[in-house]
């Protein structure tokens, strides 16, 4: 089919801008490569915009990687939004869990309650010093802009 559509449009039966669909090679059309020309569909309204040239974003290697880089900085900032999210949970459970103690603490007459709370309360206190300094050093982070 794709010969009577070249012949078609040597014989100048069709317009001179029309674009042709690549040649379907049937060896390599079931590796299922997301980047063989088989599965690019530009639509037609993209041709109407380009009339007759590819996209550059189709057709130029550069703007492809462009967007493969715009989609990696997207992808990471979206991680970094998790893990500010996560890093705002655990300071609140934190917070949560040394107040509930401290209050427990303060609260019981029980000497051995008492130390056991105590003993509690600074396991808490250890790993959020150095956890606090670490998050202090991040809270500045430069946003994606386009």
């Amino acid at each position: 089919m794709l010969r009577q559509m070249v012949q078609l449009q040597t014989t100048d039966t069709v317009a001179a801008n029309a674009i042709l669909p690549p040649a379907i090679i049937l060896k390599t059309l079931f590796k299922l490569d997301i980047d063989d020309d088989t599965w690019h569909d530009i639509g037609f309204k993209d041709l109407e915009e380009f009339r007759g040239v590819l996209p550059p974003w189709l057709s130029d290697n550069t703007v492809q990687a462009g967007i493969c880089f715009d989609q990696e900085v997207l992808n990471c900032e979206g991680e970094l939004a998790c893990c500010h999210m996560e890093c705002a949970v655990m300071q609140t459970w934190f917070e949560e869990e040394y107040e509930a103690t401290s209050f427990a603490e303060q609260c019981t007459p029980d000497a051995d309650l008492k130390y056991h709370l105590q003993s509690h309360l600074h396991s808490l206190g250890m790993p959020v010093r150095p956890w606090l300094e670490m998050v202090q050093a991040t809270l500045f982070v430069p946003t994606h802009k386009q």
